[in-house]
């Protein structure tokens, strides 16, 4: 049987006097790979937040891997929309930093290959404070998957990314979550993401989790009626 890796316990939250979600649970399997859908302004980025630890709920809690390991925040890979990063620095000399905490060639075999899959080197001599939204998401998801994150959270993985990154990144996720049967939650909004990441569908609606479903293509049947989520 499959581990819980998250717990959310009667997790609500407001935001500006409106009630977003209310005594929200839910239980996250090891290996669950879950796209979290919704219309805009429902809380899926919160939602995202309040799992991955980012903010904290106005009421209830989240509980990780059973409280085990010692520090289980250090297991979390966060991939927000709006990443923090120090911009007056040549990217260059950012990963110079970077690459002294890559202490195992297996560690070391993964940052090449995610140079060389993100494109980076063709970035190498520009400062962080001049590269584009894309340019810098390729810096957020080289540090993410270097931290050998056990769950992944993804708001808007494909934001300003051309086809051929997308190709290869989700590739390379696929890959990385049968290597270390590491677990999935991702907002977004393009059905071929989620088609070809997503084990499980969940729609926040209405203050809760309408939807949880592991038909993903029944999903979007019936007249393409869910379409209009993405």
């Amino acid at each position: 049987m499959s581990k819980i890796q998250l717990k959310a316990v009667n997790v609500s939250k407001t935001f500006k006097k409106k009630i977003i979600f209310s005594n929200v649970n839910l239980e996250i399997y090891e290996g669950d790979s879950i796209a979290i859908l919704g219309r805009n302004g429902k809380g899926k980025t919160l939602l995202l937040n309040i799992l991955a630890g980012s903010q904290e709920p106005d009421k209830g809690y989240i509980e990780l891997f059973n409280n085990d390991p010692q520090h289980p925040w250090d297991h979390i890979g966060y991939l927000e929309q709006q990443g923090k990063r120090v911009n007056n620095i040549k990217v260059k000399d950012f990963l110079a930093v970077v690459q002294l905490t890559l202490l195992t060639k297996e560690a070391q075999e993964n940052y090449q290959d995610l140079i060389e899959l993100l494109a980076i080197e063709n970035i190498f001599n520009t400062k962080i404070a001049s590269l584009s939204g894309g340019e810098k998401q390729k810096l957020a998801i080289l540090q993410l998957f270097l931290n050998k994150p056990k769950i992944i959270f993804l708001d808007e993985l494909y934001n300003n990314l051309d086809y051929f990154i997308r190709e290869n990144l989700v590739k390379y996720i696929l890959e990385y979550k049968e290597k270390y049967n590491a677990t999935l939650l991702f907002v977004s909004h393009h059905k071929e993401e989620i088609l070809r990441l997503a084990t499980r569908i969940w729609l926040l609606e209405d203050s809760s989790i309408k939807v949880n479903t592991n038909d993903i293509e029944g999903f979007f049947k019936e007249d393409n009626k869910n379409n209009i989520f993405i």
